[in-house]
């Protein structure tokens, strides 16, 4: 078995992706038996099944795959390139090469204001049409993006988190910098938000929320 980068599951399809080295990996979550032995175990008789192996375009390896339930589409951070698949054909919908100048790190999608948010080992955040049109270019931090969010219920509002130890707040609206804090003095690792809207940061060390 080759390394995995990345894994997410699709909830509509009942489906784990796995990506990385040798590709994506398509495995089916699916009952195995009719038999049930919840009794003994809960959902015993379900298993993974391998569903189909894919290499993406130009037979790139990727770091990072995220899944936009709504839409059904996958995002696959390549080293420097983006590559946009549907998640039920996997046929590629369309790519940008050099979305950054260096390796993507994060990405997020905006799905009220179809738009997508990427971060990168350059320190830039950027922001992209839903067909991958260039709408403006976020700077601000001094190293590395880490994490990119868009938040649950602040509306148009996205996260960026870093490992120059801050967290800055953009507005997809207004195209600008809301709002920044520092959060770890030895930078942020992950960043993700609860569904009731409160922010929690982390390193190998210590979290905060």
């Amino acid at each position: 078995m080759r390394a995995i980068q990345h894994v997410v599951f699709n909830s509509q399809q009942n489906e784990l992706i796995t990506t990385g080295i040798a590709g994506t990996t398509i495995w089916k979550y699916q009952q195995m038996t009719k038999a049930t032995f919840h009794e003994i175990k809960p959902m015993a008789n379900y298993s993974l099944i391998f569903k189909s192996n894919h290499h993406l375009a130009e037979d790139m390896w990727c770091t990072k795959v995220h899944l936009e339930e709504e839409t059904q589409q996958l995002y696959f951070c390549c080293d420097t390139a983006l590559f946009v698949y549907n998640a039920h054909s996997m046929k590629l919908l369309w790519q940008i090469n050099n979305a950054h100048g260096s390796a993507l790190t994060s990405i997020a999608y905006w799905l009220k204001g179809k738009m997508l948010v990427t971060g990168g080992m350059d320190a830039e955040v950027k922001v992209w049409s839903s067909l991958g049109g260039h709408i403006c270019t976020f700077r601000g931090h001094s190293r590395p993006v880490t994490s990119i969010v868009v938040h649950p219920h602040l509306n148009g509002f996205v996260m960026s988190a870093s490992l120059d130890g801050t967290v800055k707040v953009w507005s997809l609206s207004m195209l600008e910098l809301i709002y920044s804090y520092s959060v770890f003095a030895d930078g942020i690792d992950w960043m993700s938000v609860t569904p009731d809207g409160y922010v929690w940061c982390a390193t190998v060390r210590q979290a905060s929320l």
